[in-house]
């Protein structure tokens, strides 16, 4: 190589190196742009999911309602069948962030129930659950299961008669009471999966209405009296007993499920309000709110605890005027096992969202319902452990105030399945709980 050459050649290291420091520069610049929550063009749809809560604060709760939720963004493509539903295409429901609101524990309260006993019932009743009263405010539709095998019946709160409706494999599932036909409608095993059935009792044949649900859930319609469950690829549905299927979405409804996994924990629940306007479907992998008047579904963001996981839905249940929502929720991510639960209550009329929290030495939640007559809330919450059992007292919860009060301090209640330990007639006169000697146990409510 010539000296020359060498002359030509050394004016361009320096010219190299800047290249690479400005190519560094504009890597870095770009790194610090906003990200899209902060852009003012970004596109709408996406700006309306990133965001937890989307709309202002100060907009009137009561404007919210009439104008329900809102639906898919426009030129959004559907959301196609998935295990879960997906995120990306429900808008979060309008509600202010969750608040934790620790109960005021008072030593007395204006709700008094008394003479509390146990109903004799002549034969033994392993696993025993209460789905509900009947509207006769009589009977108590129930269950029972010994991890195989289960059965459905009707007990008479009065003389602890029993009338048996079916018997079916036992899966942690509640039957629903279809009063125009006087028979119980509920879900069993079969070889290709979950199955809708129904009875009118031991002297009649039991009947199959669906096969191939993906839920091993029934929810009743109170208002058109018919049971809501899911079938694969498809949106809920309603199941008449001639085995009719009542579409309740559109075709192209955004909340379509495919199959759901062979297991009942893993399934979508339901939880209709009283007057049919609401529909609650929930699981683990999230809880959605449906308008069945303008066919608008939401996501209702229940939070989530740092290090634990997001908050779901075990068991959710309409007060009686279905201004609250109240749910028994759970922290932990799929997969761990459930530590603890609270119990969650949605305004609608306010648009909050409060996480109760018990000052119990455990403090879960795994009962509770609510009063035909107002916003007062009877629960079973865990007080003691014995032999790594948990034990539950009987509490009064005051949801307008934010306390509660014990209830019968002197018994405590094994903790049995959750949901299924606790109901409220429809008159408002008794509650029906299991206890330890029992299985079934009555109070009187004095009102």
């Amino acid at each position: 190589m010539t000296g020359s050459q060498k002359k030509f050649q050394k004016p361009f290291v320096p010219i190299w190196l800047l290249l690479i420091m400005l190519v560094f520069t504009a890597c870095s610049n770009l790194s610090l742009e906003p990200g899209i929550e902060s852009k003012p063009d970004s596109d709408v749809s996406d700006f309306q999911v990133q965001q937890s809560y989307p709309a202002p604060e100060q907009q009137l709760v009561e404007e919210r309602l009439q104008s329900g939720y809102p639906g898919l963004p426009k030129n959004t493509t559907p959301a196609s069948a998935t295990v879960a539903p997906s995120p990306v295409h429900n808008l979060v429901c309008d509600f202010k962030p969750p608040v934790e609101v620790p109960l005021v524990s008072l030593e007395d309260t204006l709700f008094k129930a008394t003479n509390f006993r146990t109903l004799p019932i002549k034969q033994e009743m392993f696993g025993f659950g209460i789905a509900n009263w009947l509207p006769d405010n009589q009977r108590l539709l129930v269950t029972t299961g010994d991890a195989s095998f289960g059965t459905i019946s009707t007990i008479n709160s009065t003389n602890g008669e029993i009338q048996h409706f079916a018997d079916r494999i036992d899966i942690p599932s509640q039957p629903v009471w279809l009063e125009n036909e006087k028979a119980v409608m509920f879900i069993d095993v079969a070889e290709e999966g979950w199955e809708a059935k129904l009875s009118r009792g031991e002297n009649d044949s039991v009947e199959t209405v669906q096969t191939n649900l993906a839920s091993a859930h029934l929810s009743l319609n109170p208002e058109l009296q018919e049971a809501t469950t899911l079938l694969p690829g498809m949106p809920p549905v309603s199941l008449i007993s001639t085995g009719e299927i009542k579409q309740l979405f559109d075709e192209k409804s955004q909340i379509g499920l495919s199959s759901i996994p062979f297991s009942s924990d893993d399934a979508y629940k339901f939880a209709w309000s009283s007057n049919g306007r609401w529909l609650a479907q929930y699981s683990i992998h999230g809880f959605l709110l449906s308008d069945m008047e303008t066919k608008h579904t939401c996501l209702l963001d229940l939070g989530n605890v740092a290090e634990q996981g997001n908050r779901w839905g075990i068991d959710a249940q309409w007060s009686s005027d279905n201004r609250y929502l109240g749910i028994i929720t759970a922290v932990n991510y799929p997969g761990q096992l459930v530590s603890s639960t609270e119990l969650t209550i949605v305004d609608f009329q306010n648009g909050l969202i409060q996480v109760f929290k018990h000052n119990a030495s455990n403090g879960s939640w795994h009962d509770f319902v609510w009063s035909p007559y107002d916003h007062g809330i009877v629960a079973k919450i865990a007080v003691a452990q014995r032999d790594n059992v948990l034990l539950d007292g009987l509490f009064f919860i005051d949801v307008a105030n934010t306390s509660s009060s014990r209830l019968l301090p002197d018994t405590t209640f094994y903790a049995g399945i959750i949901g299924q330990g606790l109901s409220w007639s429809p008159n408002g006169k008794l509650i029906a709980l299991t206890c330890p000697n029992g299985p079934l146990c009555l109070l009187d409510v004095n009102q």
